[in-house]
């Protein structure tokens, strides 16, 4: 018996299988979606990229979720390329992206180090009519504290929260965190004071990361 892989592999093309039978067989065009979806759990991904690719050839729709999922999955699989040129194609395609998708793709540039590009998406999203969110922000601050891009972080985190997002533990360990790393442990225990205020109690994470800290300045 064939398996689903070796169908795929032998360059079996159901999708054009599917399309040559459309009007025989009735099919409506939620099919292809469905197609579409199952290389995306069987993890077929670059056939899934090419799968809809043939969809918008062929003007067949598909669904922000479905495409979504696909960019989740290649973000997690390291395709930081075809994540990138995927991301293209949804936009090309006039598929509009939500928060999840800018979510995913700003994370992907931040772990690149390509926060030009990241901030860049930030002001595209808004630009769009389209609200940052908590992971958006949490996920900007992580990624400018990690390259030492301090200044950046503190105006994401600002911005934040003129945009009434209220900062959470995580929030606030990714910037003290990034303070203490590039020895700005004031500025960190401002923070960490501000944190509980605010009536967020600081975990092991942001105790660890001062204590880290310390030991570094004590070598």
């Amino acid at each position: 018996m064939i398996s689903s892989r070796q169908v795929l592999s032998n360059g079996l093309n159901v999708f054009d299988v599917l399309w040559l039978t459309k009007d025989f067989c009735h099919s409506e065009y939620c099919v292809f979606d469905a197609l579409f979806g199952v290389l995306i759990e069987l993890g077929f991904l670059e056939e899934a990229n090419e799968c809809f690719l043939r969809m918008r050839k062929f003007k067949v729709f598909v669904k922000q979720r479905s495409c979504n999922v696909l960019l989740h999955r290649l973000s997690k699989s390291g395709k930081t390329d075809l994540s990138r040129k995927f991301f293209e194609s949804m936009l090309n395609a006039k598929i509009t992206p939500s928060v999840f998708t800018y979510n995913i793709m700003i994370d992907v540039m931040c772990k690149e180090g390509d926060l030009r590009t990241a901030g860049g998406m930030f002001k595209q999203m808004k630009e769009i009519g389209i609200m940052p969110d908590i992971v958006t922000y949490n996920t900007l601050i992580d990624g400018f504290g990690k390259v030492g891009q301090l200044e950046d972080a503190i105006c994401v985190f600002d911005e934040m929260k003129v945009a009434s997002c209220k900062p959470d533990v995580i929030t606030y360990n990714a910037l003290i965190n990034c303070l203490c790393k590039y020895e700005q442990m004031p500025r960190a225990f401002l923070y960490l004071r501000e944190m509980k205020e605010n009536g967020l109690k600081p975990n092991v994470v942001t105790y660890s990361t001062f204590v880290d800290a310390f030991r570094v300045e004590k070598s």
